[in-house]
């Protein structure tokens, strides 16, 4: 058998990292989507009405310039992002035209390069449902609860009324928001569990005069085990919970924070204490039971 010397190894070991280094080029020149919000089905707003904005969050490709979706169901569509982060992911939102109509749709991303010319191939095709809605103002005009996804076509929460977010809201207009009033989350019910969030997305513009907070993590549930006589004790105290997203998009169109408006996530929780009493020892000089006991972590 031949043997290699050390510059034939080191040919072949180059060689092999160009290969795997091209393999893997090519596979980053797909975007993949990762998540998209709202769910599936999409709430959709009447034809001729605009559109409220969709986010979705795929993995970036390398030198590419910018992102278009690729639509195709009832109607056609290439419409370019409006792209708020990027990175490794890229998060980024775009609306259907007001023509669109309900139905069955597949969702490709497209990458492109400076020029605006498709780069590689596009992502693995998605498919979604949407459904007509007819968006209603959201206008509280007390306090109030609410929650879910909803679809409404202008968000005004004036001075002085509190909505109450139990487990989580999103709202998606197609107008403006204007908040001089409070959308509070609440903080999470059960030991471990998760703030509320609040999440808006906005075709208009959107401006906060007053309170959007997500709601506080509960903390973790205390542990406290004592063992029998020289047995050992194991304590673990939960996990608490994290605290409520707030997210804030429009699309193409202005945010404007205020400076007496307050618009923060909610705080995680703490995790739980443990505390482990190890059994007495039964016979003199005998050793008595380990104890061991870790917290929860925090939120």
């Amino acid at each position: 058998m031949k043997r290699l010397n050390a510059y034939t190894i080191l040919v072949i070991a180059t060689l092999l990292f160009a290969l795997s280094a091209q393999a893997n080029h090519v596979l980053t020149l797909s975007p993949e989507l990762i998540d998209i919000s709202p769910g599936n089905p999409w709430p959709l707003s009447p034809v001729g009405m605009p559109k409220a904005p969709v986010t979705v969050r795929f993995t970036a490709v390398d030198g590419a310039s910018n992102y278009s979706i690729l639509l195709s169901g009832p109607g056609s569509y290439n419409l370019t992002l409006n792209t708020f982060a990027q990175g490794d992911f890229v998060e980024a939102s775009f609306a259907l035209p007001p023509q669109a109509n309900a139905g069955f749709y597949q969702l490709r991303i497209q990458a492109l390069n400076q020029n605006g010319a498709p780069m590689g191939p596009a992502s693995t095709p998605f498919p979604f449902n949407t459904i007509m809605q007819q968006p209603q103002p959201f206008v509280p005009n007390s306090n109030t609860f609410a929650g879910g996804v909803l679809l409404v076509s202008q968000v005004y929460v004036p001075p002085g009324v509190t909505v109450t977010v139990p487990n989580g809201l999103t709202l998606y207009s197609i107008g403006p928001v204007n908040i001089y009033g409070a959308i509070i989350g609440s903080p999470g019910q059960f030991p471990g569990g998760s703030g509320a969030g609040v999440t808006i997305n906005a075709s208009g513009p959107m401006q906060i005069a007053g309170l959007v907070l997500g709601g506080r993590g509960a903390d973790g549930q205390h542990a406290s085990i004592g063992a029998g006589s020289g047995q050992p004790a194991t304590a673990v105290g939960g996990n608490a919970g994290d605290g409520g997203d707030v997210a804030l998009r429009t699309l193409n169109a202005p945010i404007t924070i205020l400076s007496n408006a307050h618009v923060e996530s909610g705080h995680g929780g703490r995790g739980g204490n443990a505390r482990a009493y190890g059994g007495n020892a039964t016979q003199p000089m005998q050793r008595g039971g380990d104890a061991i006991a870790t917290g929860g972590n925090g939120g």
